[in-house]
């Protein structure tokens, strides 16, 4: 079967935290790319984009579990950080091993 190149463009910050899920997941950006196109493909069905505050920002209105209204609260109030945010585990291993513990 002939193969061909799919190519596209995202920003480093996406490129670089999708990297890292995709990683997590034992997975390649190929596979990632190849299964999308298959899936496609297969179904007819093109993946929605997510919108920025649906992509895990739940409302405090719509959450029942008190924990997890709680948990919700807390993030609402941490201050946000982008090298957290961006760490990879490879950065993790580097922060802590040049850490006096």
């Amino acid at each position: 079967m002939a193969t061909s190149l799919v190519s596209g463009r995202v920003s480093e910050e996406c490129k670089e935290r999708a990297a890292f899920f995709i990683r997590r997941a034992g997975l390649t950006t190929s596979d990632v790319i190849r299964i999308v196109w298959e899936n496609i493909a297969r179904t007819g069905e093109v993946p929605k984009p997510v919108e920025e505050s649906a992509a895990g920002d739940q409302s405090l209105e719509t959450v029942d579990n008190p924990l997890m209204r709680r948990f919700l609260e807390l993030r609402a109030t941490t201050p946000s950080s982008d090298f957290l945010r961006n760490l990879t585990p490879e950065g993790l291993k580097e922060e802590l091993a040049s850490r006096d513990i």
